[in-house]
């Protein structure tokens, strides 16, 4: 039986079905469906005059919920707590605070820094092109911080 390479082996988390949050794949992907959802939260706002606050709070907190390893639907590891994602983004990060709620924070800060965007998106003041490359970045930032690999500053 062949021995799996080590970007598969970070991709699986080793042994589970489960999606593993140490990988910066996973990450992305969580990331992308929180600002696809603020994308949506945004229209509602527009056309019915929904709240995209509450969705954005509401999404902050589940963030941090499955970064910090309370959802069964992800594998966790030792760095999924406030003991150490929290820790890092409270010291190394400049979100300050309390580490309870610090992916909570950056989870805010990041879809704040979306929306900015996305407001100067439809007001024509950035194009499609821009937007997405803001994003990109966006994404890649947050990735590398909530894997630990990277600094928000």
């Amino acid at each position: 039986m062949p021995i799996p390479d080590s970007d598969a082996l970070i991709e699986s988390g080793f042994s589970t079905e489960k999606p593993f949050l140490g990988s910066p794949s996973v990450i992305e992907g969580l990331l992308r469906r929180v600002l696809y959802d603020i994308t949506v939260a945004r229209r509602a706002q527009l056309e019915r005059g929904e709240d995209a606050i509450a969705v954005m709070l509401r999404k902050a907190d589940e963030l941090q919920r499955v970064l910090y390893g309370q959802d069964p639907a992800y594998q966790a590891y030792v760095w999924n707590s406030p003991k150490h994602l929290g820790r890092f983004l409270v010291e190394r990060c400049g979100i300050g605070g309390d580490t309870s709620d610090a992916v909570n924070r950056a989870a805010i800060r990041m879809m704040r820094d979306f929306a900015f965007d996305l407001v100067a998106y439809e007001d024509d003041r950035i194009t499609e092109q821009q937007m997405q490359a803001s994003v990109d970045a966006l994404i890649d930032k947050f990735t590398r911080i909530f894997v630990g690999i990277g600094d928000v500053e």
